[in-house]
């Protein structure tokens, strides 16, 4: 049986070069190949993929009211394996805003200034944090910095 605190702290790091190259070398070879491609998601997809499946087999079947209350979806939390499900549910949704994001921006400047990089580097890292926080941060500085 896996020891649930390892696997955690193996797919806890597995975004992590990802995100290195999202901030520090949007616009190389390797990022667009494998990154910017989704491949890399895919696999993570793959990851999240095993353990939700792996989750329905090993824990109580969710209750009927699982996804319609605010007491059924903490149920669904009540175990170290779900909240581990749902941990990388949140790696690989946040992982592919920061990927749209960077992609988006090394589209429209593939050789932004300093500090455009900067901030950039800046909304990225609150994406990694807060994915939909990332995206509104991206989204206010672009379509002000557009108009």
């Amino acid at each position: 049986m896996l020891d649930l605190e390892v696997l955690y702290r193996i797919i806890n790091l597995l975004p992590m070069p990802v995100w290195g190259l999202l901030v520090f070398a949007p616009g190389a070879r390797v990022t667009k190949l494998w990154v910017f491609s989704l491949r890399i998601h895919a696999l993570l997809a793959l990851i999240y993929g095993m353990l939700f499946c792996w989750a329905i087999t090993q824990d109580p079947a969710p209750s009927p009211d699982a996804f319609s209350t605010l007491t059924g979806l903490t149920s669904l939390f009540s175990s170290p394996l779900g909240v581990l499900v749902a941990w990388q549910h949140f790696l690989v949704f946040d992982l592919f805003v920061g990927t749209w994001i960077a992609r988006h921006a090394q589209q429209q400047n593939s050789n932004p200034s300093i500090k455009r990089r900067l901030i950039l580097g800046g909304i990225l890292t609150m994406s990694l944090m807060a994915g939909p926080m990332g995206f509104l941060l991206y989204f206010l500085f672009y379509y002000r910095s557009e108009n």
